[in-house]
């Protein structure tokens, strides 16, 4: 993936506090049971939306840090 550059970067940048608050209260809309359950919803999977939301936490801290 080609890194964020000029103005595609400075979107970026100014999107992310409301697109990070979007998925925190996304996330807090769901119960613990429904967050760290396995397969609690069959679209997930084997795996919990927690795991989810945890991974993309560090995509997006990941990210931050290069641009």
């Amino acid at each position: 993936m080609a890194p964020i550059s000029g103005d595609n970067a400075s979107t970026a940048k100014h999107l992310l506090p409301q697109s990070h608050q979007a998925v925190i209260t996304l996330i807090n809309s769901f119960s613990a049971e429904a967050l760290f359950t396995n397969a609690y919803f069959n679209w997930s999977g084997t795996t919990s939306i927690g795991a989810y939301f945890i991974s993309l936490d560090c995509i997006i801290k990941v990210t931050t840090q290069k641009m």
